[in-house]
């Protein structure tokens, strides 16, 4: 019997279906995934067809990438857009990614910008520059590689990942295998700028390149170096995942774990319901709040309550958006100032002070989102903690 291998470099229908895959490093504060269909693209994590705009585009399958969206001359101003992509605040890191083949080499041609604007000034675009790449930033080209190339008439699979001032870079020759890639150390100005959120695929610009454009992502994560050099060895993983890994496609906001106290780290001298002192977590630890029992600090002075939070199961990772949920009040009619924080390890990630007006009597809900800046920066899921403490106004 005569066996087929599997090309991890090939578009793999046929093999996998298209989905997305929560373990993927690419995607956490995933933003957007894109695939071509009938001369369009169309997100998987929302299940949106794009708004084209600019002159139409012939379809073709070209192998290894598959269906993809061909630019056979100048354009202009063609596009595929995405106004209700997630957005990416100031300052966050941003990783894009995707397949391109160029069958010219004079011009230029924005691949992917993370605003449905179709600009980079308040956002990041991914460009072609002949036979280099670019990243735009706030309406200027501040960053070109000269190891990471583009040969003419070759498919490639490119991804970059930035983060105040460093980046990273990896292009795979999808017929040779021949991996490229580049590390740098950036001025940290070099960050995503604020910008309206969505995207735009395929070209813009005076002198639009001519080529294949094939699936394409951002999100508002940062990769390694190693990260990039492994997606790489196998690029469709992201957009076609083993089915152990994929969930359904054009679904949002999935909460894939839920993470409760699980241990007393240090109390101070705060007490459960009943003044105990020992495994007082217990007290916060319900799937449904319960009003009768909760855990309290005696005297506001300024003391802390710290206990660990359990760990995502194993395989799992928390989903995007990440909502930190208690309840509190206080006991007496003085004013008082309760703050609630989210730490790994020592390393702060978000803080959230209640006071005055926000701080009464009864029991209330308060609900927080991580920020995609703030999720970022946690890099151990198994090291989380959270911080009650009471103090004077």
């Amino acid at each position: 019997m005569t066996g087929i291998s599997y090309n991890p470099f090939a578009y793999p229908a046929g093999w996998r279906t298209p989905g997305i895959d929560p373990t993927h490093p690419a995607s956490r504060n995933l933003c957007f995934s894109g695939l071509v269909s009938r001369n369009q693209y169309y997100d998987l994590r929302t299940g949106l067809v794009g708004a084209r705009s600019g002159a139409a585009t012939q379809a073709r399958i070209i192998h290894p990438i598959g269906p993809v969206c061909e630019s056979t001359g100048f354009f202009g101003d063609m596009r595929s857009v995405f106004p209700a992509a997630r957005p990416i605040a100031l300052g966050d890191p941003f990783t894009f990614a995707g397949f391109v083949m160029t069958t010219n080499t004079p011009g230029y041609a924005a691949v992917l910008f993370s605003n449905a604007a179709n600009t980079n000034t308040y956002g990041a675009a991914f460009s072609v520059n002949g036979g280099s790449w670019s990243v735009s930033l706030n309406g200027a080209v501040s960053l070109s590689g000269s190891n990471t190339v583009f040969a003419q008439g070759r498919p490639f699979f490119w991804a970059c990942s930035f983060f105040n001032g460093s980046g990273r870079v990896v292009t795979r020759d999808l017929w040779s295998g021949d991996l490229r890639f580049e590390n740098f150390g950036w001025d940290p100005g070099f960050k995503h700028q604020a910008g309206t959120g969505g995207a735009s695929c395929m070209t813009q610009g005076s002198v639009s390149i001519q080529g294949y454009y094939g699936p394409e992502m951002w999100s508002a994560t940062f990769l390694h170096l190693n990260e990039l050099v492994n997606w790489s060895q196998d690029p469709w993983a992201f957009w076609f995942p083993p089915k152990k890994a994929r969930r359904p496609s054009g679904l949002s906001g999935v909460t894939i774990a839920v993470l409760r106290p699980d241990a007393d780290s240090s109390i101070s001298d705060w007490t459960d319901e009943a003044d105990g002192t020992t495994n007082i977590f217990n007290s916060i630890d319900e799937t449904t709040f319960n009003d009768a029992d909760y855990i309290k600090s005696p005297v506001p002075s300024g003391t802390t309550a710290r206990f660990s939070l359990s760990n995502p199961a194993t395989g799992k990772e928390l989903g995007d958006p990440v909502n930190i949920s208690y309840r509190f009040k206080k006991n007496a009619p003085a004013d008082q100032k309760l703050t609630v924080s989210l730490k790994e390890g020592t390393t702060t990630i978000a803080s959230w002070v209640h006071t005055g007006a926000g701080l009464t009597e009864s029991f209330q809900t308060a609900t927080q989102t991580l920020s995609t800046g703030q999720l970022a920066i946690i890099t151990d899921f198994n090291n989380l903690f959270i911080e009650f403490q009471a103090s004077p106004p």
